[in-house]
């Protein structure tokens, strides 16, 4: 799954607005993409990767899967395409589960069961 963090309005990082079922293009060329330029969007494959950038312990931040339409680049933990869409927010149980927060774990990232 790629994910992408955001702030509460659905913000990245460098202010830039998304929404829910949009498709965002750079405008950059394949050739072009360079990780933290404004030739990509930035996403990760793993929850614990976004935690990173976008702290999943500030409640105030949201968490969406994308889809990647164009080009990516990586450097191995995060990852950034120059055209992408927002198919929905991550929310409820499903967050919970990535986040570790299921078995009755208590801390982040746990996987055995009745942690705390």
């Amino acid at each position: 799954m790629n994910i992408k963090g955001l702030d509460k309005n659905l913000k990245g990082r460098g202010g830039f607005q998304f929404e829910i079922g949009g498709v965002y293009d750079t405008g950059a060329k394949d050739d072009e993409l360079r990780l933290c330029s404004d030739t990509v969007f930035h996403y990760c494959k793993s929850f614990q990767a976004v935690h990173e950038h976008y702290n999943c312990k500030n409640s105030d931040n949201r968490y969406c899967e994308i889809e990647v339409l164009g080009a990516e680049i990586t450097d191995g933990t995060k990852y950034g395409s120059n055209k992408i869409r927002i198919i929905r927010e991550i929310v409820g149980d499903e967050l919970n589960a990535l986040k570790g927060l299921i078995n009755g774990n208590t801390g982040l990232f746990n996987s055995g069961s009745e942690n705390s």
